[in-house]
């Protein structure tokens, strides 16, 4: 059963989604680069890794080697508070990219200014092909039997704990 569902229902439709995570979701190869901002882009949108994980399987058949090195992103990531700067994710609620600092999620302060590259989003026009849209909707016409009870983010059960720049 497709996790699509909880996760359109809590981030908003793919459609709406960085042009880069879907890519590394559904086209690139796997890499320390791309699985970093995959973990990222879910940690930092609160999505629990047993969730995350399970649609990274879905999606581009995930190995234990991938899904250890996320799980261990999150690990780091849940037990650290205050760090600087661990790293960058596209934020779905505020929609802009933002600094990520470990169990406290965010810092609030954007990295990406109106100047800068500007983040694509949606499925766009010829760069995905026929059969990721297809993927997408057998995982649509095959959703789970039910939302995660908990609403909880992690399974430390904190919730968003976000706070100004200082």
């Amino acid at each position: 059963m497709s996790q699509l569902s909880y996760l359109e229902h809590t981030l908003g439709s793919v459609h709406n989604w960085p042009q880069d995570i879907l890519r590394y979701l559904f086209l690139d190869p796997p890499t320390v680069q791309t699985l970093s901002a995959l973990a990222a882009f879910f940690y930092g949108n609160h999505i629990p890794f047993t969730m995350a994980s399970a649609f990274f399987v879905e999606c581009f058949s995930a190995s234990r080697h991938h899904l250890d090195f996320i799980r261990t992103k999150f690990v780091v990531w849940g037990e650290l508070r205050d760090d600087p700067h661990l790293s960058e994710y596209y934020d779905m609620k505020r929609g802009q990219v933002v600094l990520l600092r470990g169990a406290d999620y965010s810092d609030g302060c954007v990295v990406c200014e109106e100047s800068a590259i500007p983040i694509r989003i949606g499925l766009g026009r010829n760069i995905f092909p026929p059969t990721v849209i297809q993927k997408l909707a057998e995982m649509r016409a095959n959703p789970p039997c039910c939302l995660p009870f908990s609403d909880a983010p992690h399974s430390s059960g904190r919730g968003d704990s976000r706070r100004p720049c200082v």
